[in-house]
C-alpha cells in the first residue's frame, strides 16, 4: 500500500498539508496535492500520459470551480480512473451528502479534522476492499 501514488485535492492549505502530513506518518512518500477538482482533473489526466497513475485519491466535497462531488463523476466516467480507490475527507454530516458522495463514486468517507489511526483504519480496510497492490 505505501508504494503507491496518492493524489489529496483540498481547498484549504492547511487541511492538505495536515493530510499528507498524515500519510506520510503512515509511510506513504509520493503525494501530490492540489486546489481543487479541476487541476485534481488534470492530475490525474497527467499521470496516465506520465505513466505514473495515481492508486489512491483523497479529495474534500466543497471546493471551488470543481467540487469533490462533481471530480468523482468526471474521474469515474473514464474506465481507468474508476478503478483508484477514492475518499472523500470532508466536514458535511448531512447524510444526503454523503450518500451522494457514494453514489458519485467515492469508495469512503472521513469526517475532518481526521487522526492518523482513523485515517489508517479507513485506508487498510478501503485498500483490502479494493485489492490494491502495493
Amino acid at each position: 500500500m505505501l508504494n503507491i501514488r496518492v493524489l489529496v485535492i483540498d481547498d484549504s492549505h492547511v487541511a492538505r498539508r495536515l493530510l499528507v502530513s498524515q500519510l506520510r506518518e503512515l509511510g506513504f512518500k509520493d503525494i501530490v496535492e492540489c486546489e481543487d477538482g479541476a487541476v485534481g482533473l488534470e492530475k490525474v489526466h497527467e499521470s496516465r500520459k506520465t505513466n505514473k497513475p495515481f492508486g489512491l485519491i483523497l479529495t474534500d466535497l466543497r471546493m471551488p470551480k470543481v467540487s469533490g462531488a462533481d471530480f468523482l463523476l468526471m474521474v469515474n466516467a473514464d474506465p481507468e480512473s474508476k478503478l483508484i480507490p477514492k475518499l472523500i475527507i470532508s466536514v458535511e454530516t448531512d447524510r444526503g451528502t454523503v450518500l451522494n458522495a457514494v453514489l458519485q463514486g467515492a469508495d469512503g468517507y472521513i469526517l475532518k479534522p481526521t487522526t492518523t489511526p482513523v485515517l489508517k483504519a479507513k485506508l487498510d480496510k478501503l485498500m483490502s476492499q479494493k485489492k490494491v497492490a502495493s
